[in-house]
């Protein structure tokens, strides 16, 4: 018997409805809420490419690290941290593994010898240059089935929800 019901027969006040203020009218709690929703479809999306990366014995933190590299070579640590949603100490870890594979060296900065910047090595270049090409074909798959005009708008609508809820305190209205 679910826990829910459990609890309801122990005597615990059922759980309110709040389905009605949901912008889902109807669905259950789970269904609606749009953070679920993003974490399970991520969750969807990226497990056939995670499989694929645990072929080649590379993380998806540092999949993270060299996609983030093949577009924007020379970040530091911590605008690496920041963009792949992680401590910079773990950050640093894993960057000391991909330096010890030699996929990713780091180069002091020029203006401040305590910063270093991360760059793509040639065999890290080569490397993710066949993980960006198996991430395209898992991509182009999802919009095969999916379709394509309603990836695009999703890829759209979810960049637009982002850049909102990163641009200011309040409410957007729309």
């Amino acid at each position: 018997m679910p826990r829910a019901q459990r609890k309801q027969q122990e005597g615990a006040a059922p759980a309110p409805d709040i389905s009605a203020d949901m912008p889902i009218a109807g669905a259950t709690f789970r269904e609606s809420l749009l953070s679920h929703l993003l974490a399970r479809t991520s969750h969807v999306i990226a497990e056939p490419f995670a499989r694929a990366l645990k072929s080649r014995n590379v993380s998806v933190r540092q999949w993270r690290i060299l996609g983030t590299l093949w577009d924007s070579d020379g970040m530091t640590l911590g605008e690496m941290a920041e963009t792949i949603f992680c401590e910079q100490s773990s950050t640093t870890r894993m960057v000391d593994r991909l330096v010890a594979a030699g996929l990713v060296e780091k180069r002091p900065a020029p203006d401040d010898r305590r910063k270093v910047h991360l760059h793509l090595t040639p065999q890290g270049r080569a490397e993710t240059a066949e993980l960006v090409e198996t991430a395209a074909a898992e991509e182009r798959r999802i919009a095969a089935r999916y379709g394509l005009a309603k990836t695009r708008a999703l890829v759209a609508d979810l960049n637009a929800l982002v850049e909102t809820l990163t641009a200011g305190d309040g409410p957007a209205d729309g």
